[in-house]
């Protein structure tokens, strides 16, 4: 019996820490992406004070999409299913899930290779990463980088759509900041 109690006490512990996170993750969903991408461009503008704010906002607008471009184009030509899928086929452990991520997982037909959420998050941290030792910013890189974990923990990417995602981000920065520079 006290087995059993410490088995359900981790259980429901972890999935109150998932939901949290879940919570998280929906800062970059649609339609609150918007706002949240222009407090972040709003937040670039203020920390680094430069004259050529037009063109600031197009890069900072231009390359998020073209990362989630190239996504939605793997994505639509290489389906691969969630890791959920295989968890919700198994009806021992189905059981143990709470129905809230079931119904997340529901609404999340999409491949799972490459993670968007984990694109646009790594985006920011890496345009951040040089201003990391203003207070808000070293808050804002650990909430994207939680946003990163939780992907994985949430069941909706592997670890090789992570890092695929994050290389997707570095290839292009490396070949935009090259030619542009913030």
């Amino acid at each position: 019996m006290y087995i059993n109690n410490i088995i359900y006490f981790l259980n429901v512990n972890y999935w109150n820490i998932l939901y949290i996170l879940l919570i998280i993750n929906k800062l970059i969903e649609f339609p609150l992406i918007l706002l949240i991408h222009c407090i972040f461009i709003y937040i670039y503008l203020k920390i680094n004070k430069k004259k050529n704010i037009l063109k600031i906002i197009l890069i900072l607008t231009i390359l998020p999409l073209l990362s989630l471009t190239i996504k939605k184009i793997i994505k639509n030509n290489l389906f691969i299913y969630r890791p959920y899928n295989n968890i919700l086929k198994k009806k021992k452990i189905n059981k143990y899930i709470p129905l809230w991520i079931k119904k997340y997982w529901k609404k999340k037909k999409d491949s799972s290779f490459p993670s968007g959420h984990t694109i646009y998050a790594n985006f920011w941290i890496i345009i951040y990463k040089k201003k990391k030792n203003i207070w808000f910013i070293k808050y804002i890189i650990i909430i994207l980088k939680l946003i990163i974990i939780s992907r994985i923990l949430l069941y909706l990417h592997r670890i090789t759509d992570i890092i695929f995602s994050i290389l997707i981000n570095v290839i292009i920065k490396n070949i935009t900041f090259k030619y542009i520079k913030l």
